[in-house]
């Protein structure tokens, strides 16, 4: 229930802002630690999360284990794209569109996220030393901010993308935004804020700076290895308890179909007629066929995410299914809440006698073509529990 990378990526962001904080010296001791400017640790540290993030990812996806789609280079093989917007784990309202696309628009899309994800990080890398440096790290900052956007408007990958903008927004310093609000880009209120700052107050923050840098570079080897060593490479891995600096990467394999789990129940006898079957509809899954698609950027609906994984694999390797179905069978409130707002068909009355859990294959509808408004169409599949 909690090994999604995000959440360790989050704990990573979290400390780096604090590290970044003026108000760490006033802890230490200096009523002036509000005029010391932001240190430069986190503009390196952030640029070296969001390098590990997008480079993770990149990597996975070429891997031998990964799906064949991937390998767009190859003619014969179909692209990951082609799939991915209607088996991704919640399509938002464009993912419908991106699906029915051209060939060569999903071709095209494959060849710019491998892109984005293996040649860009690298500009994330450059040390802003001269104008032409800083302006690389800038373009690599904007590349990674537009690829972000687009997969918030794509799908609905929880808190993950505007949380991998976080790291990218340090890549801009005032010089860039000299153009905008003034105040950012004056040189005066730099010149101030340095003079009103007291040398204790600076020798903190550098002396910070310099300690948590020597942690990050020790914690970092492992994750080194991982990126680029021989071994395989480890997803949403940590090689501490504090989980500081960890390695990531996600969708290294895509699959082609949507399966999902669809749970019915009743209060008759398990040979009732499937008039007498209510089913359950989770919160934003797919379940009925003309529901329409959410925009949830950037909650996470925990349940829908883990039944989504549960169906990729057999339900005794997901120990937390048949606990579920107990509670579904005592209406256990805390339970039921966390499904749609009305999809427990059972609510304020007797629970049901039985639960049957069943495989349902489900496939985007081409926008226009159902006179009901369908956007799904689904096959039975057979028994999943």
């Amino acid at each position: 229930w909690f090994s999604y990378g995000w959440e360790s990526q989050l704990l990573e962001t979290g400390f780096l802002a604090a590290v970044s904080s003026p108000l760490m010296g006033v802890f230490l001791g200096s009523a002036s630690a509000g005029a010391v400017p932001p240190a430069w640790l986190p503009a390196l540290g952030y640029r070296w999360l969001l390098f590990r993030v997008m480079m993770g990812s990149g990597l996975i996806k070429i891997r031998p284990s990964a799906s064949a789609c991937w390998r767009c280079w190859r003619k014969d093989e179909p692209s990951c794209m082609e799939y991915f917007y209607q088996t991704q784990p919640v399509p938002a309202p464009a993912s419908r569109y991106l699906h029915f696309m051209p060939k060569w628009f999903h071709t095209s899309s494959t060849w710019a996220n491998h892109f984005v994800e293996l040649a860009a990080p690298w500009l994330l890398l450059l040390p802003p030393l001269t104008p032409t440096l800083s302006k690389l790290g800038q373009m690599g900052g904007v590349v990674q901010l537009v690829f972000q956007a687009i997969l918030c408007t794509s799908g609905n990958l929880s808190f993950l993308n505007v949380l991998t903008m976080l790291p990218a927004i340090w890549l801009f310093d005032d010089a860039y935004f000299k153009g905008g609000a003034s105040s950012l880009a004056a040189g005066a209120p730099a010149a101030a804020t340095a003079t009103a700052a007291t040398g204790t107050a600076i020798v903190h923050r550098h002396g910070i700076s310099v300690c948590v840098l020597l942690l990050l570079a020790r914690k970092s080897v492992p994750v080194w290895r991982n990126l680029f060593g021989q071994g395989p490479q480890i997803m949403n891995r940590s090689y501490d308890r504090w989980r500081l600096v960890n390695t990531y990467g996600a969708f290294g394999t895509v699959t082609k179909e949507r399966d999902e789990m669809v749970i019915s129940g009743t209060r008759g006898e398990v040979t009732a007629p499937d008039e007498a079957w209510l089913e359950y509809e989770f919160a934003v899954k797919p379940g009925s066929v003309t529901r329409r698609l959410p925009i949830i950027v950037p909650y996470l609906h925990r349940l829908d995410w883990c039944t989504w994984i549960a169906t990729l694999s057999s339900p005794y390797r997901t120990p937390w299914v048949k606990p579920f179905l107990r509670k579904l069978l005592q209406n256990h409130e805390g339970v039921t809440g966390l499904l749609a707002n009305g999809g427990n068909p059972f609510e304020g009355g007797d629970p049901p006698k039985y639960l049957k859990v069943e495989r349902y294959r489900y496939r985007f509808m081409k926008p226009g073509s159902d006179p009901g408004g369908a956007v799904w169409e689904r096959e039975r599949l057979g028994y999943y529990f």
